[in-house]
């Protein structure tokens, strides 16, 4: 009885060895039978990127920890088909991606623009998956026409195949391409886990450690998105903040904050904007800002007050503007007549035009009141002294080490055929050049500095066949003392303006050791009889004949700067308008020659002022802030027509960190 036992014993003990073994075998059968990976094993790090065109999304991948290759469809069709013998390129499709993806050992597979694969995603075995936030995410298939980006599994972690895709945003800020692919991987299910830094897998542990900086990136592309609001109303509030001195008024925005512009009021009050616009993003790496590539060239009408709220929304488009006035790319030059009439604008392809202030009723006069009168192209034109006037326009260039002026004349009619070359007018020898202005309808003058640094103005008449004579200017601080034989120190010009009246006048900003200045300068004749006064004196006071090289003093003994100015008759009187320690950056004087506006250095930012310009030797007037804060203001100008300030301002915004825009606002004045 007790064999029987052990019999039967050791029977049950046999069969139920055998039935381990037959579901180990079982289990080995269906294990053998499933998907699974060839070639070298997939890693959670590497990725294959089909992008929608070329780009470095794969570096900016690359920082966050992950590795892999990228190319375009087209790209990706040449590469395998030079590897596969029986494949052409245009048989290679997502099939072949995802093979080719298992063998080089990817683990996912990323497809920008997925919408044009949305057939063979459907004939796939996949699970689409849920958010790594918690959010709602897009539904496989059936979402692939708005997502930027949809990841695959591939190889050992395609069994099924898992689908994931950016999910859609909530945000008021745009995700940039960067942050919408490394949401889509995260919602890859075995990246997903990596989220939770309370993982009890070690394995999870390891691949956190790994993904380290992406994982980061991510929970920092999150946080912007939810936080975009706070940010869109902290740009606002920048833009918004921009008080008058000693009262409670703002001044007031002209465009909405992530548009930059420039100004340009002309002689009706039209106000031409010259605009370009930006937005704010979540990129990979934070808050980002970036510039479109279109401007747009758009005019405030003249009946429009500035300062009114909803100014901007009240601006037209200029089709007038070379063939158009927006979109366009990037427009190298616009520049205003001093009369604020002509406007003259150029794009980076050295195509422009000009264009004048057309009279009321004018059939050829387009949607901004102007009308072409020339188009030109000067393909070669960097300087950015162009000087501009109703039917002409001159530049400046400084070849050879002389003053070297082409003046651009044009007629009534644009299409009568002339020779629409420029005159070209070669000057004396200078050091450096800087302002550039029409004094009427036949002479130029330019800010010049002689041998010596000694400062001049250069004035071209076009009626004594482009004669260029010198206008040698004297630092009023420190006149020239023969005596003592120097003025005492140094001192350098820096912008020259004509005064609007009756009475030829200038106003020129200088600076020396004592800082920097405004001046009056009057002279008692006609912009049209200074060149022949000047070049009767040089007759009666001709200049000494240079010595020959022997005879030249030793270099120490050689006269040092601003040792003795040129001879010159005496042909203007200095008036002082304004002395400050700040640096006065530019300024705009008024259509009828009475005030001068302009942005000088405070003790925080560069503050905005306005100062009356005193007559003839009348003393000077105090400067009147307008805005004295920790802003950089800059570019001011006087509206015609409107007692009304326009004026430029760079904005620091808090985010991104550096960046910055110029946004244009309007006071009363």
């Amino acid at each position: 009885m007790r064999e029987f036992e052990e019999i039967q014993g050791q029977s049950r003990l046999r069969a139920a060895i055998a039935g381990v073994l037959a579901c180990a075998a079982l289990i080995g059968i269906v294990v053998y039978l499933l998907p699974k990976g060839r070639g070298v094993a997939e890693t959670d790090t590497r990725v294959l990127l089909v992008e929608a065109q070329p780009s470095n999304l794969i570096h900016l991948l690359g920082e966050e920890g992950f590795e892999g290759l990228a190319g375009t469809f087209e790209v990706w069709q040449s590469s395998i088909a030079e590897q596969d013998e029986d494949l052409e390129p245009s048989e290679v499709d997502l099939d072949a991606l995802l093979d080719y993806a298992d063998r080089q050992g990817f683990g996912y597979l990323v497809l920008e623009a997925p919408e044009r694969f949305a057939s063979a995603i459907a004939e796939l075995d996949v699970e689409a998956t849920g958010d790594a936030t918690g959010d709602a995410t897009r539904e496989a298939a059936d979402d692939l026409s708005e997502a930027s980006f949809a990841v695959l599994s591939v190889g050992d972690f395609a069994s099924p195949h898992t689908l994931s895709l950016d999910p859609p945003s909530t945000s008021e800020l745009p995700l940039r391409r960067s942050a919408k692919v490394l949401r889509a991987l995260f919602g890859q299910p075995r990246l997903a886990e990596t989220l939770d830094d309370q993982h009890p897998s070690s394995e999870v542990q390891t691949r956190r450690w790994q993904l380290d900086d992406a994982i980061k990136a991510h929970a920092q592309i999150v946080k912007n998105e939810r936080r975009a609001a706070d940010i869109v109303a902290d740009l606002a509030a920048q833009f918004d903040a921009l008080t008058v001195v000693g009262s409670a008024a703002k001044a007031t925005p002209l465009h909405d904050p992530l548009t930059g512009a420039s100004i340009y009021p002309l002689a009706d009050g039209r106000v031409i904007f010259y605009t370009s616009s930006f937005d704010l993003g979540v990129g990979l790496t934070g808050i980002d800002l970036h510039s479109a590539s279109q401007f747009y060239l758009r005019a405030l009408p003249a009946a429009a007050a500035a300062t009114t709220p909803g100014a901007a929304e009240t601006t037209l488009p200029c089709p007038e503007f070379l063939d158009g006035g927006g979109p366009r790319g990037v427009i190298d030059q616009v520049r205003l007549s001093a009369e604020r009439d002509a406007i003259f604008v150029l794009n980076d392809a050295g195509r422009g035009g000009l264009f004048e202030l057309a009279e009321p009723g004018d059939e050829d006069a387009g949607a901004c009141g102007l009308r072409l009168v020339d188009k030109l192209e000067m393909p070669g034109l960097v300087d950015e002294y162009v000087a501009v006037r109703r039917r002409a326009i001159a530049t400046r260039d400084v070849q050879g080490g002389r003053l070297t002026l082409e003046v651009h004349r044009f007629d009534q009619d644009p299409s009568q055929d002339r020779d629409r070359g420029p005159s070209v007018i070669v000057g004396p020898e200078l050091t450096r050049s800087s302002s550039l202005l029409w004094l009427d309808d036949e002479r130029l003058a330019a800010l010049v500095a002689l041998e010596g640094d000694w400062p001049a103005i250069a004035l071209a008449d076009l009626t004594r066949a482009g004669e260029v004579v010198l206008l040698p200017l004297d630092n009023p601080a420190h006149p020239f003392d023969p005596e003592r034989g120097d003025v005492g120190s140094p001192w350098y010009v820096r912008e020259l303006q004509r005064i609007p009246g009756d009475t030829p006048a200038l106003l020129l900003r200088w600076e020396d050791d004592a800082g920097f200045h405004l001046s009056r300068l009057d002279t008692d004749h006609a912009w049209s009889e200074l060149a022949g006064l000047v070049a009767a004196y040089e007759l009666e006071h001709p200049r000494p004949p240079e010595a020959d090289e022997a005879d030249e003093p030793d270099e120490a003994d050689e006269p040092g700067p601003f040792d003795a100015p040129p001879t010159q008759p005496e042909l203007f009187t200095w008036t002082h308008v304004l002395s400050d320690d700040g640096h006065i950056r530019g300024f705009d004087i008024d259509t009828a020659g009475e005030r001068v506006a302009l942005t000088v250095e405070g003790d925080l930012g560069v503050d905005l002022g306005i100062v009356e310009i005193p007559g003839r030797g009348a003393p000077a007037k105090a400067l009147r802030l307008l805005i004295d804060d920790d802003d950089e203001h800059r570019e001011a100008a006087f509206r015609p027509g409107h007692e009304e300030l326009l004026f430029r301002t760079r904005i620091y915004l808090d985010e991104p960190e550096g960046a910055q825009l110029l946004a244009v606002h309007a006071l009363p004045l």
